[in-house]
């Protein structure tokens, strides 16, 4: 449910991020089954180039329709209403792709230390949740303050002298 509510505070932030700003959502695999099946699904949407179809579904299924997504076939039915068919769903799903991208997520969100969602990171150096910046409001103005002090940093010209520049 906080993924959910953060949708709202998140949706409008990545409209107005500066250009250089790349967003990339990585679903949280903790050591549950239900997890991983979510993460399957979000990157199987992602394969079939229909995410931004299947995430706001996915959404409102679970937490304003109270639908289970517990299941291979309570995800098809979901993926299925959004015009995807079984046999393009099921191929996705199983396919090496959406499992290396499941991997590599559940290894960074232990890398991470994501102990609990939505959590955001910026240039991998800073981990920031609504709860650590005193609400999302609060969380946005850190991350666009961190956003800024990162790029300044990436964009400064080199402090390397010509002298150091041939010893490196």
């Amino acid at each position: 449910p906080h993924c959910h509510v953060f949708e709202n505070y998140l949706n409008p932030w990545v409209e107005t991020k500066p250009n250089y700003v790349e967003v990339v959502h990585i679903p949280a695999i903790f050591n549950n089954d239900n997890g991983l099946l979510l993460a399957k699904a979000y990157y199987t949407a992602e394969d079939l180039g229909v995410l931004n179809k299947i995430h706001p579904a996915m959404f409102k299924a679970i937490h304003e329709d109270k639908r289970q997504m517990n299941n291979e076939p309570d995800l098809i039915s979901i993926f299925t209403e959004q015009g995807v068919s079984n046999e393009d769903f099921r191929k996705a799903f199983n396919s090496f792709s959406v499992d290396t991208k499941v991997r590599r997520a559940k290894q960074q969100t232990a890398s991470y230390g994501i102990t609990g969602v939505p959590e955001m990171a910026v240039q991998g150096k800073y981990r920031l949740s609504s709860s650590k910046t005193g609400g999302y409001t609060a969380l946005f103005k850190m991350v666009d303050s961190l956003v800024e002090k990162e790029h300044k940093q990436l964009t400064a010209p080199s402090q390397a002298t010509p002298d150091t520049q041939k010893a490196a």
